[in-house]
C-alpha cells in the first residue's frame, strides 16, 4: 500500500490529527445545536451528543490510519492478521460513527424540514452524510495524486463546509429565540 512508503513521521502527525481536529468538529457541532436548543432543547442535546460521539469516535478511526502505513513495513508472513486485527478494530469504531452520524443526520433533516430550526432547507444539500455519498465520485474522477489528497481528506472537507455555511448564514441572518417550543 501507499502508506507503507510514507515517511513514519508523516504518518505519525497524520494519525495525531483526527483527535486533534475532533475538538474543533465538537464545537462547530456545539455552535449548530446551540442555536437549535431555543427552538427545541431535547433534539439540540440530541444534536450534540450524538454530533459530539461521531466526532470523537471518528477521530479514534482516523487515529488508527497510520497502523497500515506501520503494518506495510512488517514481512509479508505478519501483515495478514495485523491487518485483520486493525480491520476488526475499525469495523467496531465505524459502527458507533455511522448510528451516530445516522441519528445526528435525521435529527438535522427533522429539525429543518419541519421548520423546528432556523436553517433552510436548501441548507440540507450541503450535509456531510450527502456530500460523503459523493466521495465515490472524487475518488473515481480525480486522478492520482490529487485525488487521493482530496479523497483521503474528503469526510473533513464535508464538515468543514457544511459549518461555514451555516456560520455564515447564522451570522448574516437576524433570529429571534424567543419561541421555545418544548
Amino acid at each position: 500500500s501507499r502508506m507503507s512508503t510514507m515517511p513514519i513521521n508523516r504518518l505519525i502527525a497524520g494519525g495525531i490529527i483526527g483527535p486533534i481536529a475532533s475538538v474543533f468538529s465538537v464545537i462547530g457541532g456545539y455552535m449548530f445545536s446551540a442555536i437549535s436548543r431555543p427552538v427545541n432543547k431535547i433534539l439540540a442535546a440530541v444534536l450534540f451528543a450524538s454530533f459530539s460521539i461521531m466526532i470523537i469516535t471518528g477521530g479514534t478511526y482516523h487515529a488508527m490510519f497510520p497502523n497500515y502505513g506501520f503494518v506495510g513495513r512488517l514481512p509479508d508472513t505478519f501483515q495478514p492478521m495485523q491487518l485483520h486485527y486493525i480491520q476488526t478494530y475499525l469495523s467496531a469504531i465505524y459502527i458507533i460513527v455511522f448510528v451516530c452520524g445516522t441519528i445526528w443526520t435525521l435529527t438535522v433533516f427533522y429539525l429543518v424540514l419541519f421548520r423546528k430550526s432556523h436553517y433552510p432547507a436548501w441548507l440540507l444539500i450541503f450535509t456531510p452524510t450527502l456530500l460523503i455519498l459523493l466521495s465515490g465520485i472524487v475518488k473515481d474522477q480525480i486522478p492520482y495524486p490529487l485525488g487521493t489528497i482530496i479523497y483521503g481528506g474528503w469526510i473533513n472537507l464535508c464538515f468543514v463546509l457544511f459549518f461555514t455555511i451555516c456560520f455564515i448564514y447564522y451570522s448574516k441572518t437576524s433570529f429571534n429565540f424567543t419561541q421555545d417550543n418544548n
